[in-house]
């Protein structure tokens, strides 16, 4: 009989539990109560996002859901008054980010918003099953930008890479994004590290 999915308590060489996952044909399956981010098999403390670059990692929703918190873990504090703004878009048909569906706000980050760790927003967005982009922007830190939690190699989605012997991409990034979230991240490029969003499924 063919192997479907797998299922029980793992925990990633980097610390991340994903307790309760259960990975399926079409992506993992979502249980209400847990956080959820971009399949990745690695994550790094030390991945640097520059200042007003978007960054997109995919996220595979493979039934309604409705999201009520994202999140981002910051490693490093950049300097004060920073911000990383978070939000979601949707897939535009080619394995790359298209259109807006949520800009879920501005999470502080800098030096005084406290102490290096998880920082959290609320958020209200209702999803039906596909493929979808969370996405992060450092902002107002042009001089010490903070450290976000990046996620690299990618489980069970190919987003291609240069050359063969060059490590494959993980996310797209678009510049110059210093306010709300772009209605689109049309002209975005493929990158090989990308700064981590993570949602709780209500």
């Amino acid at each position: 009989m063919p192997r479907t999915h797998d299922s029980g308590t793992i925990t990633t060489r980097h610390g991340w539990d994903v307790r309760g996952a259960c990975w399926v044909q079409g992506g993992q399956n979502l249980h209400s109560g847990l956080y959820y981010g971009p399949p990745v098999a690695a994550t790094t403390g030390s991945g640097t996002a520059p200042n007003n670059a978007l960054q997109a990692m995919p996220f595979v929703a493979n039934r309604p859901c409705f999201l009520d918190r994202a999140s981002v873990y910051v490693s490093t504090l950049g300097e004060a008054g920073s911000m990383c703004r978070v939000g979601i878009y949707a897939d535009d048909g080619t394995c790359a980010p298209g259109s807006l569906v949520a800009d879920w706000g501005l999470l502080p980050v800098g030096a005084g918003s406290g102490a290096v760790g998880a920082r959290e927003v609320v958020t209200a967005t209702s999803l039906a099953p596909g493929l979808y982009w969370l996405a992060a922007a450092p902002q107002l830190g042009p001089t010490t930008v903070p450290l976000i939690y990046s996620g690299y190699l990618l489980l069970g989605i190919e987003l291609g890479r240069a050359a063969i012997n060059l490590p494959p991409n993980v996310g797209y990034q678009l510049t110059g994004v210093s306010g709300p979230l772009p209605a689109s991240m049309a002209g975005a490029t493929l990158i090989g590290n990308a700064a981590m969003v993570r949602v709780h499924v209500a």
